[in-house]
């Protein structure tokens, strides 16, 4: 497993913990990558990170993700970057 795919499955892990979320997924975000914006029944997915562009820092990391979530159905799709990546994205949001 490359470091990409550990972290990206240590993301998953820590999603997996809270009972509630049964349908867990974490992936890289790449440039023009559409986040989903509904859970398989419809239900319109919430941010979780609560910050003005949506992305949150990653705790002893230099990355950042945007979790959109269903807490009806335990839906979970996290979106992560390296700030390295994140950096050079013209689309991405000014992060501070």
């Amino acid at each position: 497993m490359t470091n990409r795919s550990q972290w990206l499955a240590e993301l998953e892990s820590q999603w997996r913990q809270e009972p509630i979320y049964t349908d867990v997924k974490a992936m890289y975000y790449n440039e023009g990558v559409e986040c989903e914006t509904r859970c398989p029944q419809g239900c319109a997915l919430t941010v979780y990170e609560g910050t003005n562009t949506g992305w949150a820092r990653i705790p002893d990391r230099d990355a950042y993700r945007k979790t959109m979530i269903c807490q009806e159905h335990g839906y979970a799709r996290i979106y992560a970057v390296t700030g390295p990546d994140a950096k050079t994205r013209k689309s991405f949001p000014k992060l501070t």
